[in-house]
Parts: C-alpha cells; sequence; structure tokens
C-alpha cells in the first residue's frame, strides 16, 4: 500500500512538473535570456545602471566570429503622466557563446522619445519577442557565413527585417542601425529593409 502510494505521488510530481505545451512554447531561448539580462552580467553591472534596458542584439561579426553589439537605454517619467525611452546610453558586444567582451556607458544621456503601445495582448507581444530573438540568431549565421543566399533564405532575411522594424521603438532606429551599418546594408541588399 505504501509503495503504491508512493508510485501515485511520484507519477503526480512528475506531471506537475512538465510544462504544458502552450508554457513550453513561451520560454525564452538561452540566447533571449543571456541578452536580456546583459545589464547584470559581471562586465555591465558595476558600469550600466540596473534600470537600463538592452536593445534587441545586433549581429556583429569580429575576427572571424559571431558577435552580437546592444545599446542601453533608460526611460523617464511616470506611467500616470506618460512614461519616455531614452536613446542609447550605453553599448556592450558579446560572443555568441555567451562572454561579455565590452560594456561601458556613453558620455551623454540619450534623448527621450514617447513611448509606443505595444498593440495586442501582452502575452502575443511577448511571443513575437520570443521569435524575433530566434529570428536573430537564425539571421547572424546566415550572416556571418558570408554566402548567397536562397530564395528562402531571402525570405526569411526579409521577415526578420519586417518584425524587427515592427517591435524596436521607432525612436531607436537610428541607434539600431549604427550599431552595425554593413549588416543593416546586407539586410537591405538580401531583401529586408533597415530600421
Amino acid at each position: 500500500m505504501r509503495r503504491a502510494a508512493t508510485i501515485v505521488l511520484a507519477a503526480a510530481l512528475a506531471a506537475c512538473s512538465k510544462p504544458a505545451p502552450e508554457e513550453a512554447k513561451a520560454v525564452r531561448s538561452s540566447f533571449q535570456a543571456f541578452a536580456e539580462g546583459l545589464g547584470g552580467e559581471p562586465a555591465c553591472a558595476s558600469v550600466i545602471p540596473q534600470e537600463w534596458s538592452p536593445s534587441f542584439p545586433v549581429p556583429a561579426p569580429r575576427e572571424g566570429r559571431l558577435h552580437y553589439r546592444v545599446f542601453f537605454s533608460g526611460w523617464q517619467g511616470r506611467p500616470d503622466t506618460g512614461i519616455k525611452l531614452r536613446d542609447a546610453e550605453g553599448d556592450a558586444l558579446f560572443a555568441a557563446d555567451g562572454r561579455v567582451l565590452e560594456c561601458a556607458p556613453r558620455a551623454r544621456a540619450g534623448a527621450a522619445f514617447p513611448d509606443e503601445p505595444l498593440g495586442g495582448s501582452p502575452e502575443r507581444h511577448a511571443a513575437r519577442v520570443r521569435a524575433l530573438y530566434d529570428a536573430i540568431e537564425e539571421t547572424g549565421r546566415l550572416y556571418a557565413k558570408g554566402l548567397p543566399l536562397s530564395d528562402a533564405d531571402r525570405a526569411r532575411v526579409a521577415a526578420f527585417a519586417a518584425e524587427f522594424a515592427a517591435l524596436a521603438p521607432r525612436g531607436h532606429a537610428a541607434s539600431y542601425r549604427a550599431l552595425n551599418p554593413e549588416f543593416w546594408a546586407w539586410v537591405e541588399k538580401s531583401g529586408g529593409k533597415a530600421p
């Protein structure tokens, strides 16, 4: 009897510990989790204020290896009177394997611009962001290879660029382009548009 109860309890715990299919899809990739937590990494934590958020990563190969650049930005205001995002106030470079290579604040505070509504439910927005991080990784690998693209790959690059522009705040467009102008030139040659 005791053994049967233990087996039932173990089965129940195992069932509870497995994420539901919908929840499994809602889990961030390790790439997304690292990029979003970049400000807390030791190389950044001492120079980047905790309230600054990292941008979406932009592929920036260096010495033949895939790396990514991000900028950090803060905000100002209050939810009841309006939040304004600030433009780039810090920068970081990290390797595809998760090593932070550079992290530094900028000399001047970024200009402020009004925050934009998310559009759709928070769950739908989070799903789109997760998909964008996957597309950033895939597009980064295509870019780093430097090989001619198939029609299917060109369609992927165009879809990536459209979603990137849709999810990145418009006030950050110039800062995103500045992270790696050569990458965005490649995106445009490959059928997409820079933000």
